[in-house]
């Protein structure tokens, strides 16, 4: 099969990169290049989960080649909620003849393409909803040390929900929502002798709740 990649569309090698450069930003590429075992298995699944929900969602589309009718034709949305979706995201090739897969081993698979600004995009819009606005407070002179110490916040509640679970209804009262987090966080400063307002807490409740479950993913 062909190598050729169009310009302007990406592979699936290529976009899973992209996708756990995004997932991992303080990662360099030699750290991401030496990932081994287990922790290369679960950063790659992260990211091949990531870019299935954003294909179910219509976020971005997948692409394969038809030479005898229309060239490059756009994967049926609900193709990506069938149970073939995961062997093609895989392999990065589209079945387009069919349910029959009986016959995969005699008829030709096409390669899937994504298109790059689409990725691109997309990537750059989550981002931004992930990163909480900056506090004019956050910072009491040039140079000075954060206000409130949200890498050890971070990792105090991800502490917290390897013990009581990730926050949901299914969850004890007090520890099912984005409130109760940002009622932790709040606790977490008032520890450190701080008042952390509810406006600034809430971007970082929610980018904290995202993280945690994309690593239970």
């Amino acid at each position: 099969m062909s190598e050729f990649t169009p310009p302007g569309y990406m592979r699936v090698g290529d976009v899973v990169m992209s996708i756990i450069r995004h997932l991992r930003p303080d990662c360099t590429e030699q750290q991401l290049s030496e990932l081994l075992g287990e922790e290369a298995h679960r950063v790659f699944d992260e990211a091949l989960d990531l870019l299935h929900s954003l294909l179910f969602e219509g976020a971005i589309a997948g692409f394969y080649n038809q030479p005898v009718f229309n060239g490059l034709t756009e994967i049926p949305k609900a193709f990506w909620l069938s149970v073939d979706a995961g062997k093609a995201l895989r392999d990065g090739e589209y079945w387009p003849f069919g349910p029959n897969r009986h016959h995969w081993d005699r008829l030709p698979t096409a390669p899937i393409f994504y298109k790059a600004e689409a990725l691109r995009a997309v990537l750059a819009q989550r981002q931004r909803a992930l990163s909480p606005p900056h506090s004019r407070a956050r910072l009491s002179n040039a140079g000075a040390k954060a206000k409130f110490d949200w890498p050890a916040y971070e990792e105090a509640y991800m502490a917290e929900v390897r013990t009581r679970g990730f926050p949901s209804e299914l969850n004890v009262k007090g520890w099912q929502s984005q409130a109760d987090v940002v009622r932790y966080l709040q606790e977490l400063a008032q520890q450190d002798g701080l008042d952390l307002p509810d406006s600034t807490a809430k971007p970082y409740a929610r980018r904290f709740l995202e993280r945690a479950a994309l690593d239970d993913n």
